[in-house]
């Protein structure tokens, strides 16, 4: 199979969509921490904003919005959306509306974007979770909030 025939490939334009809006929330997380003056203060508000997208894409959005983003654990298969409701981007939607794709493909791709979300809130939940458990920063970057100053 030519490079040309897999880019053209319904399924691979969505997880190529997929994945470019996934890695721009992550990079708009990132930056957060490369810029000029410190925001350290802004970590629990950003933390909590990028796990409650990435959430709110599989799972319920009553459950979401109504638990402690750092308390939320995105296993809890009883709060997942049903595989047809799992939102992919925006742009990926236009694409899954075409025929060139079956519906079985289509809940495949968004079952794989489930799990995307999965992974990557997993390691952002535990070590926050681990920052407010044992460590006396985590409190004193709330404080030092210069809106409240």
């Amino acid at each position: 199979m030519e490079i040309r025939e897999i880019l053209n490939n319904p399924s691979t334009k969505l997880y190529l969509k997929f994945l470019s809006y996934a890695l721009q929330c992550l990079n708009e997380f990132n930056t957060v921490f490369q810029a000029e003056s410190p925001l350290l203060y802004t970590l629990k508000n950003r933390v909590a904003d990028l796990i409650r997208d990435f959430a709110s894409n599989f799972m319920e959005v009553e459950f979401v919005r109504d638990i402690d983003p750092l308390e939320l654990d995105p296993s809890e298969e009883e709060h997942y959306l049903v595989v047809e409701h799992i939102y992919l981007v925006i742009l990926a939607e236009e694409t899954v509306s075409s025929d060139e794709i079956s519906s079985e493909q289509i809940n495949r791709i968004r079952l794989d974007c489930r799990n995307s979300y999965r992974t990557a809130i997993n390691p952002i939940r535990a070590r926050t979770v681990a920052a407010r458990k044992g460590d006396v920063t985590w409190s004193m970057t709330m404080l030092c909030d210069p809106a409240g100053i």
